[in-house]
């Protein structure tokens, strides 16, 4: 690997990982003032409506994936033309795509409301406002992907953090100014409003800013390509399969545990959501910088170099994971009775699971990369997504035989970690990488110490009665005994020498100054 391009992910790595301990830091703080402000009633059926209408834009993901892929393998080719074709009609397409969803929305979302969904008596009227008002967010959230592909391929992150931390300030903005509501206001229409208007503004800077950064990011019709178009709708054809069970697994989830639940259990479920979305904004770091080396060594065709990329994603991601989820899963009733006021029964456990759940998702992190980047889509998403969109009949049948809401959790971490194995086949049939040296880089190397951290850390503070003392042994512990696993277990020569090079600098700098 070129010391130019390790330099690079590392740098990358560090800014998006510092927008995302920033977003994460102030969605936790956001949280609970929502919570208190809502009640857990309206947080509830806030968590149930967006989740619906997610469910509703499910193609929404393909698109995302699909307009990175096309953007930065033409980045990777180095042909302008080619850039501007695959940004202008990546946005024809999700011009075209939002406003079939909004439309939808509109005619057939009161019926799902007053025949589908499990709404409180008294709040129908609120819920068929939100669902409006949570539809034009996500026109808005739709039309914003081909700028942040843009971004993304370009690997300008400073500005993609930006952007995205814009975001997070704006949400704490508004979750701060509903303290200050009067009684009598409807303030769960209110702050779905205020979110809509937010993400609308951040939308308008990031169309400035790109458009006169980078000539790809200008809106022309002109380039507008039919064998371009056909390629990329055929393309995101086969990851509408990836696009339902990403579905299935997260707002599908929502409207089942409603349907048998109530919003109660959707509170509790949005609060893991919550958790889930901060372990993951941490990992999305060393992800994020290294997606679009592995597009470009695709479209440059270095498939030795993509495939190197592919295990570092994996093993970084699960890495940061590790120490997230080391610290939750032994002090998640701690942590959650100090986050909120009111802890939504069930929280605890719905979280505590989700970081398992989030675990095993990481374990096959740069797996699907692989394949959208080579443009294996149809056979991956045939056999993978076919066995992850049995998380929702499954849960159903166990809710018929009385099971506990939990149990949908436990299902879907199972189903992922068969997919995982249906991946390493097919990258086996696809790229003739070995399925046993994968499975030792990630599940010998990186999991299996993690695992026996967690059970010493686990036994170790048993010791302690203090649950102030006992969170802190739990965070030094993790801070030193994982650490050293991973710097005498899981790294290799290459990423020792690298931790070591970047050591070497931050002292260098630290001296000068």
């Amino acid at each position: 690997m070129s010391q130019v391009g390790n330099r690079s992910v590392a740098f990358n790595a560090v800014i998006i990982t510092a927008q995302r301990i920033a977003s994460a830091v102030l969605g936790l703080v956001t949280t609970p003032i929502i919570l208190s402000v809502l009640g857990v009633e309206d947080f509830g059926l806030f968590t149930l409506i967006v989740g619906f209408v997610a469910s509703l834009a499910f193609v929404n993901w393909s698109l995302s994936s699909t307009t990175q892929r096309y953007v930065a393998f033409a980045v990777g080719e180095g042909n302008i033309e080619n850039q501007k074709k695959a940004f202008n009609n990546a946005m024809i397409i999700h011009i075209i795509y939002a406003t079939i969803i909004c439309l939808a929305i509109l005619f057939f979302g009161v019926f799902f409301i007053d025949r589908l969904l499990n709404i409180p008596i008294g709040k129908e009227t609120v819920a068929r406002n939100l669902m409006f008002i949570v539809a034009a967010t996500t026109f808005i959230s739709i039309i914003s992907v081909p700028y942040e592909g843009v971004l993304r391929a370009v690997e300008n992150f400073v500005l993609y953090a930006l952007l995205n931390l814009l975001g997070s300030i704006l949400k704490l903005g508004i979750a701060i100014a509903l303290l200050f509501l009067p009684a009598g206001i409807e303030k769960l229409e209110v702050y779905s409003g205020l979110l809509m208007t937010s993400a609308l503004l951040v939308l308008i800077v990031n169309m400035i800013a790109s458009s006169r950064k980078y000539p790809i990011a200008k809106l022309s019709f002109g380039y507008y390509d039919p064998s371009v178009l056909k390629n990329m709708v055929s393309f995101m054809g086969w990851n509408l399969l990836g696009s339902l069970a990403i579905l299935s697994r997260n707002q599908g989830v929502s409207v089942l545990l409603n349907i048998f639940f109530g919003v109660i259990v959707n509170a509790a479920y949005g609060i893991a959501m919550q958790i889930n979305s901060a372990m993951g904004l941490l990992t999305q770091g060393i992800t994020g910088a290294i997606t679009p080396k592995i597009l470009k060594g695709a479209g440059n065709g270095d498939t030795i170099e993509m495939v190197r990329r592919m295990i570092q994603m994996t093993k970084w991601g699960m890495i940061f994971s590790s120490f997230f989820a080391l610290v939750f899963l032994n002090q998640a009733q701690f942590l959650l009775s100090m986050w909120l006021k009111v802890v939504p029964e069930g929280a605890v456990l719905f979280s505590q699971l989700i970081i398992l759940f989030s675990m095993s998702t990481s374990l096959s992190g740069g797996l699907q990369t692989i394949f959208n980047a080579i443009g294996k889509v149809r056979a991956y998403n045939i056999f993978v997504s076919t066995v992850l969109l049995l998380n929702l009949p499954i849960a159903y049948l166990l809710f018929q035989w009385g099971y506990e809401s939990y149990s949908i959790m436990i299902v879907a971490i199972c189903l992922e970690l068969l997919a995982m194995m249906v991946r390493l086949v097919l990258l086996k049939r696809y790229v003739n990488y070995s399925i046993l040296s994968y499975l030792f880089e990630v599940l010998v190397k990186t999991l299996l110490p993690t695992f026996v951290v967690f059970l010493f850390l686990n036994r170790l503070i048993d010791f302690v009665h203090d649950p102030y003392s006992k969170f802190l042994l739990n965070v030094l512990g993790v801070g030193l005994v994982q650490s050293t696993a991973v710097y005498i277990l899981m790294l290799n020569k290459d990423d020792k020498r690298q931790v070591g090079l970047l050591l070497s600098r931050f002292k260098m700098k630290k001296n000068l100054s």
